[in-house]
């Protein structure tokens, strides 16, 4: 990979991971409500609110008709995924690039990475 290559992809992977960063965080801590089941446990008010106005999100995003926003909110939604999809990839990248003694264990972790999640879906 040319220098100026990785330059231009650490720049992408910055500006694109502190944008979508906000909405990662949301998403991920609303997601981890809802699989603990956030109604069986004694929270904050404010963190039921918020994880009330959130909890359609996890369950139904599916494209559908209706107002403007909840449209542009969809397109978000979808450009958080593919930008944290290409960011990630962007940041493995880097790392590759940045430590090539230590290629091989980055390559065990990538595959652990992989293979844990299959393994426990399919537990």
């Amino acid at each position: 990979m040319k220098p100026a290559t990785l330059k231009r992809l650490r720049t992408l992977h910055r500006w694109a991971g502190l944008f979508f960063a906000p909405m990662i965080v949301l998403f991920a801590l609303t997601g981890a409500l809802q699989v603990l089941g956030a109604d069986d446990w004694p929270l904050p008010e404010w963190l039921l609110t918020l994880y009330e106005s959130f909890e359609d999100a996890h369950q139904d995003q599916r494209f559908r008709r209706g107002t403007a926003l909840r449209s542009v909110a969809a397109w978000l939604t979808v450009a958080m995924g593919v930008a944290l999809a290409v960011t990630t990839v962007v940041g493995v990248a880097i790392g590759f690039k940045m430590y090539p003694k230590k290629r091989v264990l980055m390559a065990v972790v990538v595959g652990l990475g992989v293979v844990v999640p299959v393994v426990l879906m399919l537990v």
